[in-house]
């Protein structure tokens, strides 16, 4: 376990986290170099993530969503500092202080880890098939020093607190269907008690029905257990049933952030009008199902001088392309959280 005094001194009191908020990410960017030749030099970068800024608040889901290769991933890695930030902040509330965690490294980062813990996607890549179930999840504790006579009734409970028979502890990954895999990944984000849980497209490798009974634990946990959670998906229907409010990405910048009701109800950016409509099952009552984007999904690479949904939106106007438009709020909250856009052309979207 880290040293006590090393983790005051990393802890920063003077931080400008807001009472309820567990996490904030400002201005954070990562952009991985693109070398050639036997040199290896540089000669371009990939903006996987580009001045992208959120927070999170205590006990609430937030939802980012977007297309395959938006960024969302890698800004979960970047909060679990699994990848160090090119530049930009993130600060995390845990019960030893508030730490800015993007410069963090050696034992101030590991103390910081314990309590921002990831739920992957693959449920049977994520689970190492030799081990035992009481093995991976007696793991993260010893990995910070918890007393090992205590780690076995930790093990009980947490199996049994997401559904599994404690009696199956001593059974291999093998032994489980993917939704059972996936309660132990589970089990094993949270024995730690995490303050953030970041849950990479947990569902999105399970069969439809074992979807829901995932969904409906983890909805259960959060209010049993108070959990924070940063929550990655594709699918709209998915982040509708379990998140408080919805972070659109494109490109790797965010386009929208507000409530989940009023995403759906009322999108303001291009962008979140075309993901709404594309859902199969979507309202054919809606007026914007006709609004479908031209071309493909810009360059990462390229460097886009203004909006980069500006080649696709059928909405777009010479300004769009001269300089990125802000993420402003926009004076249509009707919950009290407020209703962020980066458009130009907001207003458009906003007297229909």
């Amino acid at each position: 376990m880290a040293n006590a005094d090393t983790v005051r001194a990393a802890a920063n009191s003077d931080a400008g986290l807001a009472d309820n908020h567990v996490l904030e990410v400002k201005n954070l960017k990562k952009h991985f170099p693109i070398e050639k030749g036997f040199t290896r030099r540089v000669v371009g970068h990939v903006r996987a993530v580009d001045d992208v800024s959120f927070f999170l608040k205590k006990g609430e889901i937030l939802g980012l969503v977007g297309e395959s290769g938006c960024g969302k991933t890698t800004t979960a890695r970047l909060i679990l500092r699994a990848l160090k930030p090119t530049s930009g902040s993130i600060e995390v509330r845990t019960p030893d202080g508030v730490f800015e965690t993007a410069d963090l490294s050696g034992p101030e980062l590991k103390a910081v880890r314990r309590y921002v813990q990831m739920i992957f996607q693959d449920p049977y890549a994520s689970l190492n098939p030799r081990m035992r179930v009481h093995e991976i999840l007696s793991e993260p504790l010893l990995n910070f020093g918890y007393p090992r006579n205590e780690m076995a009734d930790l093990v009980d409970e947490f199996l049994t607190l997401v559904g599994l028979d404690p009696r199956y502890r001593n059974r291999y990954p093998h032994a489980f269907s993917g939704g059972q895999r996936q309660r132990i990944g589970i089990a094993r984000a949270l024995i730690l008690r995490p303050s953030i849980v970041i849950a990479d497209e947990p569902v999105s490798a399970l069969d439809v029905s074992v979807q829901a009974q995932v969904l409906n634990l983890l909805k259960d946990l959060q209010q049993k257990l108070g959990l924070s959670m940063v929550f990655i998906a594709h699918n709209l229907s998915v982040i509708a049933h379990i998140c408080d409010r919805i972070a659109v990405m494109y490109l790797g910048k965010l386009v929208e952030l507000a409530d989940t009701d009023e995403v759906f109800d009322r999108p303001v950016h291009p962008y979140t009008r075309v993901l709404i409509s594309a859902v199969p099952d979507a309202d054919p009552r809606l007026p914007w199902l006709d609004e479908v984007p031209t071309g493909e999904i810009g360059d990462p690479t390229a460097d886009i001088p203004g909006c980069p949904f500006f080649p696709r939106c059928p909405h777009a106007e010479p300004a769009c392309n001269e300089g990125m438009p802000p993420l402003k709020a926009e004076d249509i909250a009707t919950q009290g959280t407020p209703h962020f856009s980066a458009c130009r052309r907001s207003d458009l979207f906003l007297r229909q």
